[in-house]
């Protein structure tokens, strides 16, 4: 029934596009401030095996022993990844657990396995039968098996409450076959299902904990390289190594400790002092200010990391509600939007211009550039669009403006300026914004049961491939947006397996998402990681949600 892959394929990053080994050549990767990040090496024969994570450290003979002292710029609003997708939740509990693949920690732009051991596919690629590591145990001693895998592929699908419906895309049943073998049926194949089973997001959770507590919200349990010591809101986490994790020799850290600090100038004084030896990325990453002093100032102690953080500016609006379901004012919102300002303001000029959410800049998906430059909302000089917004304004029924509140998150630097920015920028056509900043808990809690009129975030895709866009257009997206013809876009690229052909889909979707405008993207950012040099083997991230294990890194002490 099922034919063996006798190289299973492993699935490489370009510093701004995803691909599978066999697909055309990359495209070149944006400019960045410092050294460009790796290229794509060749697929190597597995024999039926995935590929494991790279083995050999950095420079330097790894240690044992020591406290990585890392930051978080907020408390997670609870500690159950199924069921809020913030990042916090990574930030402070990221090492607890791992997932049936990952991003190679050493080398960020390859997926490997992590508790797959070897997979097969069917020959119309929708079966997937995985066999398990074995020997793996949780945090509290029991065996990990496949029903815990099937369990949480299940949950994460079909539980009513979870926020990865998307992400398990078109998942019809996980089964255990035995305790060391899942089985996955898709409804249809699924282009880019092994990317999504690599994401930070899709983590593998114990079936009997879940059960006994009903969910994850106060608990971390997993299989990961550091278990949950304490958790304590405002202050942050303390992690200790697991001492049976299933990879041999890891991790050389002892713990970890995630301190909770809100303030971004307070973030930088404890950086600089070396009360915190790793900054985080996405809010806690450092400002490109920030970063010219490190590399100035503090070359003997520490450096800058930078990766692609997979992060933009935008504002959102709620279109099941007036006068936001008129595509009128949407479109005049899009029109405004300065983008070239945008990089320069929000970015301070290290950033690139994209189309819509979830399709990356500077990736063989996006449209292509001269083009891009040319349409409605991209023209400059801007005199142009603005008459043109004004003018739409107009029709809808507003010549005169309108108000609107636009929540978003207090204590988040990059979200506060994000909803300063759009509200200077819809101005010049009459919007005037009233900024609402909440506490992170409020601020996810309204967005979750859409209870806002527009919304200034920084918001993310998880993966290069257009596949992340799910959480914009995909049916289950999570700012209630509804399109049936953008749903069949997606659907359909989602479902397609010809490269090519999958290219003009996504073209598609993201001209049918500037036509709609129901989120406008300001530009997109990157994540500038400061390090202290005793802190070694550890690599960023490409986006802000995988590479949170730490297993690999170690202290020169």
């Amino acid at each position: 029934m099922f034919a063996v892959t006798k190289s299973t394929p492993v699935v490489f990053l370009t510093a701004f596009g995803l691909l599978l080994a066999s697909c055309a050549p990359a495209a070149a990767p944006p400019p960045q401030p410092t050294q460009p990040l790796a290229k794509p090496a060749t697929s190597p024969e597995a024999k039926g095996a995935a590929p494991a994570a790279t083995p050999k450290p950095t420079a330097g003979q790894p240690r044992y022993g020591g406290v990585l002292t890392k930051v978080s710029p907020a408390d997670p609003p609870m500690l159950d990844l199924a069921l809020n997708t913030t990042m916090l939740i990574f930030e402070n509990v990221g090492s607890v657990y791992n997932g049936l693949f990952q991003y190679d920690p050493l080398q960020n732009d390859k997926i490997v396995n992590d508790l797959v051991e070897m997979w097969e596919t069917s020959p119309d690629g929708k079966v997937y039968t995985f066999t398990l590591k074995s020997g793996v145990k949780w945090h509290d001693g029991r065996p990990f098996t496949a029903e815990d895998a099937a369990f949480t592929l299940t949950r994460d699908k079909f539980d009513k409450a979870s926020q990865l419906k998307d992400y398990t895309g078109s998942l019809q049943k996980a089964e255990a076959v035995d305790a060391s073998t899942l089985k996955v049926t898709l409804e249809s194949p699924w282009s880019a299902f092994i990317a999504n089973l690599a994401i930070g997001y899709l983590i593998i959770v114990p079936k009997h904990v879940v059960q006994a507590k009903g969910d994850l919200r106060t608990t971390a349990v997993g299989t990961g390289p550091f278990k949950l010591k304490e958790y304590a809101q405002g202050v942050g986490s303390d992690l200790v190594k697991n001492p049976d994790y299933f990879v041999e020799g890891r991790p050389y850290l002892d713990g970890l400790k995630v301190f909770i600090v809100k303030d971004d100038g307070a973030r930088f004084a404890a950086f600089r002092t070396g009360q915190i030896k790793l900054t985080g990325v996405g809010s806690g990453a450092l400002k490109p200010g920030q970063a010219n002093l490190v590399r100035n100032n503090m070359r003997d102690k520490a450096s800058v990391m930078v990766s692609p953080s997979l992060q933009f500016p935008a504002f959102i609006m709620q279109t099941r509600n007036k006068p936001w379901d008129d595509v009128r004012v949407r479109q005049a919102v899009n029109l405004a939007v300065d983008r070239g300002t945008a990089v320069k303001v929000l970015e301070e000029g290290e950033g690139d211009i994209g189309t819509v959410p979830g399709i990356v800049p500077k990736s063989e998906w996006i449209i292509p550039e001269a083009e891009m430059m040319q349409m409605p909302g991209f023209r400059s000089p801007k005199d142009q669009d603005i008459a043109q917004a004004r003018k739409l304004m107009a029709d809808a029924g507003f010549p005169n403006g309108l108000k609107t509140k636009t929540l978003t998150r207090a204590g988040s630097t990059p979200m506060i300026n994000t909803a300063q920015f759009f509200k200077d920028q819809l101005a010049k056509i009459g919007i005037e914004v009233e900024i609402d900043p909440r506490e992170s808990a409020v601020y996810l809690e309204r967005r979750g049961r859409f209870a806002y009129e527009t919304l200034a975030a920084t918001a993310t895709t998880v993966m290069v491939d257009p596949d992340g866009a799910s959480k914009y257009f995909g049916a289950d997206n999570i700012y209630g947006f509804k399109d049936e013809q953008t749903f069949q876009i997606f659907d359909k690229q989602r479902a397609t397996l010809d490269m090519n052909e999958r290219k003009k889909l996504v073209i598609e979707l993201q001209r049918r998402g500037l036509e709609l405008s129901p989120f406008v993207v300001a530009g997109w950012g990157f994540n500038r990681v400061g390090v202290w040099n005793e802190v070694r083997n550890y690599k960023p991230p490409i986006g802000n949600y995988n590479n949170h294990k730490f297993a690999d890194v170690w202290l020169a002490r």
